[in-house]
């Protein structure tokens, strides 16, 4: 599945398969500190489930050859286990909280809210008519110690 800065896509049917498929490539292009390389990787969704079955096409995939494992509807007591957590827009009141109680843990934040990434989100997928791009919080995404690939810096917008 090929990466891009932006992808369009046909029906608001496919806007979450389109938006899985960046979630997969998110994690293929993010490090964590101290990675355990045999664990699975935890993509986690805190709010409601906007995404449906559409993740049931990613989850035979693996990164880095550790199985993806999906959690849905999390709360804030268990986003220990996650690696990627992404705040749906029902939760849009709670992501500076969130976002906080997240400070200091290496966990990569991601929405698709406007102004996520100002409000402490580390990457929103935003969406322009009918194309999804991606904006980064990269200082946010450092002071937690995670890497991002520079392939994937290169295609994203970077946001204070």
């Amino acid at each position: 599945m090929l990466f891009s800065a932006s992808i369009t896509y046909a029906d608001s049917d496919n806007e979450y398969q389109v938006k899985a498929a960046f979630l997969y490539n998110l994690a293929r292009m993010v490090e964590w500190p101290n990675e355990n390389s045999s664990a699975p990787l935890v993509m986690c969704f805190m709010g409601e489930d906007v995404f449906g079955n559409t993740t049931d096409g990613i989850s035979t995939k693996t990164i880095r050859n550790r199985p993806l494992v999906f959690r849905k509807n999390v709360t804030l007591r268990e986003v220990e286990i996650c690696h990627i957590l992404y705040i749906s827009a029902s939760e849009r009141n709670n992501i500076a909280s969130v976002s906080k109680a997240l400070a200091s843990r290496a966990i990569l934040t991601v929405g698709d809210i406007d102004d996520f990434t100002a409000r402490g989100g580390m990457v929103n997928l935003t969406q322009d008519n009918e194309r999804v791009s991606i904006e980064v919080n990269l200082k946010r995404a450092e002071k937690t110690g995670l890497k991002i690939s520079s392939r994937l810096l290169t295609l994203a917008k970077i946001v204070q």
